[in-house]
C-alpha cells in the first residue's frame, strides 16, 4: 500500500496545509475531499478546507479591488462571472494574479505616464529575453487545465499507463499531482502537423530529474522540462545523438514553471519562461497522434504538479494566410484576465505582425478582437474592443506602424471560430484576427 499512502500524504499537503495534524482513514480522507469538491469551493490558499469554506469571498472576474481586499484580509477567493457562475480554474488563477499589486517601481512608472490625448490604449510589460521568438500555434488541438475533473479522481482525459496520479486543489486551481513518478499519454484528435507547439505549466522539485515528453512513436525525440531549464534531445537514423539545453539563472525554486517548444519539419526550439534555452536542426520527427509524458519521482513534501497542457498546430505564416484568404487568426496575443493589458509573452507575435507590415508597405489591416462566451455578452464586446485597440496601440507605439494603416473592431463572442463546449474551442475563440483592407 505504499503508493496509496504517498497519494494520501500528497493530498494532505496540498489541500489541508496549515490544518492541525489528524489521523484519518484513507477512505475517510477521500470522502472528505470529494465532499468539499461537490460544494464547488476552490481554496485560494493552502489552509484547511473548512476554514476556506467559512471565509471564501466571491468576486466578479475583473474586479481587482474585490480580489485584493479579500487577499489583504487573508480570505480565499471564488471568482465568478457577472451572473454569479464560477469561471474556470485557469481564468480564476489569472484573475487573482492580475489583481496582485505591481512592484513599487512599476506603479511609479505607470503614474508618471499619465497618457496625453491620443496615447496608446492598454498597457504592456516588458521582461522577455532578446532571443525569445516563441510564436504559439494558431489552432489549439489539445488543451487541458483539469477544470472539469473531480478532486481526488484520476484525470478523465489523460491515459495513465503507470503511477498514481490524482487531481488535487492547489492555490485556487485544480492540478494533476504525482509523487512516485509514472507515465501518461495525451491523446490527440489528429496526427501532429508539420509545425506544432507545446506549452506546459507545472511545478517540479529543483532536486528532481526532469519531466520528459516523447513526441514521436519511437521515442527518439524528447522534450525535457526541469524546474529551471528546458532541453531537447534526439536520436537520428544513424543512431547518433543530439542534445541541447541550458539553465536559466535565478529560476530555481519557482512555484510554477513554464516550458514551451516549437517543432517544425527539421528543427525544434525550447524555451523556459521568457528565454530560449535550446534549438536543434536535422531532426526527423515521426508524427503520431499522442505525446507520452514521463514524470520523475519526487517527495510528499514537494510533489510534481501539472497545471495545464496546450498543444497547437503551427499553421501558415501570417502573410501566406492573409494573401490567400484575406485574413489570419492570431492566438498568441495574450492578455491579463478581464483586461486589455498585453502580456510580455506576446512580443514575438506582435513583432511578426509589424515585420509583415513593413515588408508590405501597402497593407492595411482591420484588427478584430474576439472572446469566448464566458461572462456577459456586453462585457465581452467591450473587452474585445479594448483589446483590439491595445494591439493597434502596441504596433503604433512600439513598432512605429502608421496609425492610418490600422483600424480596430471588437466582436466579443458573436463570431466563434469553434463551439464553446470544449476547452479547445474556448481557447480558439479567444483570439485576434487580422483582416486585409482595401
Amino acid at each position: 500500500m505504499k503508493v496509496f499512502r504517498s497519494a494520501r500524504a500528497c493530498l494532505l499537503a496540498l489541500t489541508l496545509a496549515g490544518a492541525a495534524p489528524a489521523v484519518l482513514s484513507a477512505q475517510g480522507l477521500m470522502d472528505r475531499i470529494k465532499a468539499k469538491a461537490k460544494e464547488k469551493v476552490d481554496s485560494e490558499t493552502d489552509k484547511a478546507i473548512d476554514k476556506g469554506l467559512d471565509n471564501a469571498t466571491k468576486c466578479v472576474m475583473g474586479d481587482a479591488a474585490c480580489i485584493k481586499s479579500a487577499q489583504d484580509a487573508g480570505k480565499p477567493v471564488t471568482v465568478t462571472d457577472k451572473k454569479g457562475n464560477k469561471v474556470s480554474t485557469a481564468d480564476s488563477a489569472r484573475a487573482v494574479q492580475a489583481a496582485a499589486p505591481a512592484p513599487a517601481a512599476a506603479q511609479a512608472a505607470a503614474s508618471a505616464t499619465a497618457a496625453p490625448t491620443g496615447a496608446p490604449a492598454g498597457k504592456f510589460s516588458d521582461g522577455i529575453a532578446l532571443n525569445f521568438d516563441f510564436i504559439p500555434g494558431d489552432k489549439v488541438i489539445y488543451f487541458e487545465d483539469f477544470a472539469n475533473d473531480k478532486v481526488g479522481d484520476l484525470p478523465e482525459r489523460l491515459d495513465v499507463t503507470s503511477g498514481n496520479f490524482t487531481i488535487a486543489s492547489h492555490k485556487g486551481r485544480k492540478a494533476l499531482v504525482n509523487v512516485e513518478g509514472g507515465y501518461f499519454n495525451v491523446k490527440l484528435p489528429q496526427l501532429l502537423p508539420d509545425r506544432f507547439t507545446v506549452e506546459l505549466e507545472f511545478h517540479l522539485s529543483s532536486n528532481s530529474n526532469p519531466m520528459k515528453v516523447y513526441m514521436d512513436p519511437k521515442n527518439k525525440n524528447v522534450l525535457g522540462c526541469w524546474q529551471s531549464k528546458t532541453s531537447l534531445s534526439a536520436t537520428l537514423e544513424d543512431d547518433s545523438g543530439k542534445d541541447a539545453g541550458e539553465f536559466v539563472p535565478g529560476s530555481e525554486g519557482q512555484d510554477v514553471a513554464t516550458c514551451r517548444y516549437m517543432v517544425d519539419k527539421g528543427y525544434a526550439k525550447a524555451y523556459y519562461g521568457g528565454t530560449r534555452t535550446a534549438q536543434l536542426n536535422g531532426l526527423s520527427v515521426i508524427r503520431g497522434d499522442k505525446l507520452t509524458f514521463e514524470v520523475p519521482g519526487t517527495s510528499n513534501d514537494d510533489p510534481f504538479i501539472l497545471y495545464s497542457v496546450r498543444i497547437a498546430a503551427g499553421g501558415k505564416k501570417l502573410w501566406d494566410a492573409i494573401s490567400a484568404a484575406g485574413r489570419a487568426t492570431v492566438n498568441g496575443i495574450l492578455f491579463d484576465t478581464g483586461s486589455d493589458h498585453i502580456r510580455a509573452e506576446s512580443t514575438p507575435v506582435l513583432k511578426d505582425i509589424a515585420s509583415m507590415m513593413r515588408e508590405h508597405a501597402e497593407l492595411k489591416l482591420l484588427v478584430e478582437g474576439h472572446t469566448d462566451n464566458v461572462g456577459a455578452a456586453a462585457s465581452n464586446l467591450t473587452l474585445s474592443d479594448k483589446r483590439a485597440a491595445a494591439v493597434k496601440a502596441w504596433l503604433v507605439d512600439k513598432e512605429q506602424i502608421p496609425s492610418a494603416r490600422l483600424t480596430t473592431k471588437g466582436l466579443g463572442d458573436s463570431k466563434p471560430a469553434a463551439p464553446n463546449t470544449s476547452a479547445e474551442g474556448r481557447q480558439n475563440n479567444r483570439r485576434v484576427e487580422l483582416v486585409k483592407q482595401p
